[in-house]
């Protein structure tokens, strides 16, 4: 994985991890936010996919947590451990906030329901495995983060090395990221911008169907 993209993705993240006094300011802040709507429908998406393959499995692995934002969508689940990871060190401290924050207000949750965030920045890069003589998990899973391994082949192809490292056989990896196709047919003589990952980012005119679409392009 190209570490100069890496590093310049885990400042983005870490300068955008939120200050939130508690979980219910920060959901009102995004409720009132543009993309509120798009989030609402990427959120049904990923509780659709774990409802189907982590209901009430034992194990998930989450690549790419950033805040602990499917917090409820694994306790609704059923899923009995989650282990997140993430690029920056801020978004972990957020996650492990919501969780604790979640156990306070539901003080009962951690009889069936843990969860443990850790800081990674090895996912694209060398082999990462759990601690030793710890099983492996029923679900891996990465939620709307798989395109910024496609920086490198190599970057890639030690990502889903990672995914077969830590998956148990017949368990599910589930994934989920825009389709570039749909939001290139979709964009339409839009601003152009440079992120801050080594991507082009376009904003498109607005979907018939009411969501926005985005095009995104490595500039290399």
């Amino acid at each position: 994985m190209d570490l100069e993209v890496q590093e310049r993705t885990r400042a983005h993240y870490d300068r955008h991890a939120p200050a939130d006094a508690n979980s219910r300011q920060g959901m009102e802040e995004r409720q009132n936010g543009l993309a509120f709507p798009l989030k609402q429908f990427h959120n049904e998406v990923k509780k659709q996919l774990l409802y189907r393959f982590a209901r009430d499995k034992p194990r998930l692995l989450d690549l790419a947590c950033g805040r602990g934002g499917d917090l409820h969508k694994w306790v609704g689940a059923g899923v009995r451990y989650v282990k997140g990871l993430d690029l920056s060190p801020n978004e972990i401290d957020e996650a492990r906030r919501r969780y604790q924050e979640l156990l306070t207000r539901k003080p009962n949750l951690g009889q069936r329901f843990r969860a443990d965030f850790e800081p990674s920045d090895i996912l694209g890069v060398r082999d990462w495995m759990d601690e030793p003589g710890a099983p492996k998990y029923d679900i891996v899973s990465c939620m709307f983060a798989i395109h910024y391994f496609f920086v490198t082949e190599a970057g890639l192809k030690q990502f889903f090395r990672n995914v077969s490292l830590n998956l148990n056989t017949g368990g599910y990896f589930v994934g989920t990221c825009p389709d570039g196709k749909q939001a290139g047919d979709d964009e339409g003589g839009s601003e152009e911008l440079f992120g801050p990952f080594g991507m082009l980012l376009k904003a498109a005119a607005p979907r018939k169907d009411g969501l926005t679409a985005m095009l995104l392009e490595y500039n290399r």
